[in-house]
């Protein structure tokens, strides 16, 4: 038993997480498995309340989930289980059950993160259909999406802000630049962080991006407008795009953001079975969450006003009614 729940906890750590930062760690017991958080993996502005390691860890267990059905196994999930242990994040009791493959299994070696443009054409009935037939069987975490574009051109923007933020904020772009690994042979000796060539960076930026670690660099290019360019050009990446999603909750809790990542991660792994690409485009959400939390360190207090303003612009737009915005993607060909 115990080599199967491996197998599975191999599949689930191919999940995203913040920077590729994985914060989990797993303790084996018989046919059970305890999944723990890590919250010094990540600490950064973004993950305010570990909110991001919770999505993070929503999207390990869909990804456990699928591939114990897809090996011959039921799995009973119990969120939270023992409020002494605050970083026990769930306990997953697996028993043997009829071997069916998950339809999803095949797309969970072939998700990834695609940052280049998109092209710019609508979804077909198909893929429409697809996506929106998704569901979150909790019932506590809802996605929609939106095909119109001047509505994609106006999130691709406002998305964008959280750019100009990063290469302003000095402990944002400390803990993205910790997290980047600027060879391949770093990149397979590590455990977390993410390969400088998945940016999808052309050669002359990866040059300036290697310069721009330097925060006196970046400070002296800034005071030229660098990070406003960096986000007017995202934006125009990211308007390439057949739709926007977005994944809300009713209640700030760990279990929402939970069941969030969770619904993520299945319209992740539908949408690259259909053939589509993905990015998630949630820093101003999560930035959000910690100006909530009335715990705003190390922001500005410019970078507050710019975030609420920019946060509510997102809401009017998907008019989601008081929800809570957790996760944002474009998705294209």
């Amino acid at each position: 038993m115990e080599e199967v729940i491996k197998e599975i906890v191999k599949n689930g750590i191919t999940a995203p997480s913040g920077d590729n930062c994985q914060p989990w760690r797993f303790r084996i017991a018989g046919n059970t498995l305890f999944v723990y958080n890590i919250p010094e993996r990540d600490d950064s502005l973004y993950s305010s309340g570990q909110r991001t390691s919770y999505i993070a860890h929503g999207a390990l267990l869909e990804n456990m989930l699928i591939t114990a059905q897809t090996l011959g196994y039921s799995a009973k999930t119990l969120l939270f289980p023992d409020s002494l242990e605050k970083t026990l994040v769930a306990c997953v009791t697996f028993e043997t059950s009829k071997s069916s493959e998950h339809p999803l299994y095949r797309a969970l070696s072939a998700r990834i993160s695609n940052r280049k443009p998109y092209l710019k054409t609508s979804l077909n009935k198909d893929e429409r259909g697809g996506l929106l037939g998704i569901s979150d069987m909790s019932g506590k975490a809802n996605f929609m999406i939106i095909e119109d574009q001047n509505n994609i051109k106006k999130l691709a923007k406002l998305a964008s802000t959280n750019e100009r933020i990063l290469f302003e904020n000095k402990e944002l772009h400390s803990f993205f630049f910790n997290h980047i690994n600027w060879s391949k042979q770093e990149d397979d000796k590590k455990s977390i962080g993410f390969y400088i060539k998945t940016l999808e960076l052309p050669p002359p930026a990866r040059l300036i991006f290697k310069m721009i670690e330097y925060r006196n660099v970046l400070q002296l290019l800034n005071w030229f407008g660098f990070s406003k360019m960096i986000a007017l050009a995202n934006s125009q990446i990211y308007s390439s795009a057949s739709a926007f999603g977005i994944i809300t909750i009713d209640k700030d809790t760990p279990e929402g953001f939970i069941f969030a990542g969770r619904l993520m991660e299945r319209v992740w792994l539908t949408a690259t079975a259909m053939g589509l690409s993905m990015q998630p485009l949630a820093g101003i959400l999560l930035l959000m969450n910690r100006i909530r939390d009335g715990n705003a360190r190390s922001l500005s207090d410019k970078h507050v006003k710019l975030i609420t303003a920019t946060h509510r612009d997102i809401e009017d737009i998907w008019g989601t009614d008081g929800k809570i915005l957790t996760i944002m993607f474009r998705i294209g060909k």
